[in-house]
């Protein structure tokens, strides 16, 4: 079901499960529907915060116990979990520059297709 159906049935909040293995439920709230304006490429990214956890990491405990090995040197776990992961982990650094320049390359893709579409629909 999309956003725009959910809405329409005035639903401001949902819960979704992602890795039904691992349980990691998430609440969505929708706080603000706007004027989609034609001259804006969307997708837009407008903030973030905080890195997901890495995949295969286990459950939400599972997650706790990974961030609290990560930033502690003297844990026992910590240089497993360094080796497992591959390099150091930041749960704040989620890679904002990277996940905007993503977003702005989706947005455009998403441009030349609706372009694209719009001009198949001119020549019929």
């Amino acid at each position: 079901m999309c956003l725009e159906t959910l809405v329409g049935r005035g639903v401001a909040e949902f819960e979704y499960t992602y890795d039904f293995g691992d349980n990691w439920q998430h609440r969505v709230v929708i706080e603000h529907v706007g004027v989609a304006y034609p001259d804006v490429d969307y997708s837009l990214y407008l903030d973030g915060e905080r890195a997901a956890p890495p995949e295969d990491v286990g459950d939400p405990p599972g997650f706790f116990d990974f961030i609290e090995a990560m930033a502690n040197s003297r844990h026992p776990a910590h240089k497993d979990m360094i080796r497992w992961y591959g390099r150091p982990f930041n749960p704040r650094d989620f890679g904002e520059s990277a996940v905007a320049t993503t977003v702005r390359d989706i947005a455009a893709k998403r441009k030349v297709a609706m372009l694209a579409f719009e001009r198949s629909r001119q020549t019929r």
